[in-house]
């Protein structure tokens, strides 16, 4: 009876300190250091799942709103300050453009109307692309769009006909 007694209590203290030593680990290993594509570093809370981006020796937290609340309409004032230019149009199938965002709003997301001229200058077809982005004030990118179908054209226009994203 004695040495059962004593198994009991060695498995019991053995159990706790189990459990008090993987309470411990999770503790110790609860964050994680990552890296964007872009070679940002981010800190993640693995138990709460909140975000920092390290930058230097500071720690600021990442506003993750952007990612549950939908991007919005430009307003007309800051929808002027979005510009772009065409990079080129190549006939076998792609258009290349540059597109400056000199808002204070982050550009998610444009639409892009492009129009190809026969010939004779009369329209041949017009159609709109969306374009997904990741914007931020006061910077430029460089996009491309997959276009089919438009052969030998005389002449081209395009322009931006929406903007969405994300208020400072």
């Amino acid at each position: 009876m004695n040495t059962s007694k004593s198994a009991i209590i060695i498995i019991t203290i053995l159990l706790v300190a189990g459990l008090i030593g993987y309470y411990l680990y999770l503790e110790n290993n609860r964050y994680e250091i990552s890296t964007s594509p872009l070679g940002i570093a981010y800190q993640v809370d693995k138990k709460t799942g909140q975000t920092w981006m390290i930058q230097g020796g500071t720690k600021i937290p990442h506003d993750q709103t952007k990612l549950t609340k939908e991007a919005t309409a430009f307003p007309s004032q800051e929808r002027r300050k979005v510009i772009g230019r065409a990079l080129s149009f190549i006939s076998g199938g792609s258009f290349k453009g540059k597109i400056y965002n000199g808002s204070n709003w982050e550009v998610s997301e444009f639409t892009v109307e492009l129009q190809v001229k026969e010939k004779d200058g009369s329209l041949r077809w017009s159609r709109k692309y969306r374009v997904s982005i990741n914007l931020l004030s006061l910077q430029a990118e460089t996009f491309f769009i997959e276009v089919i179908g438009q052969g030998t054209y005389r002449d081209f226009s395009w322009n931006i006909v929406e903007i969405k994203g994300y208020a400072p």
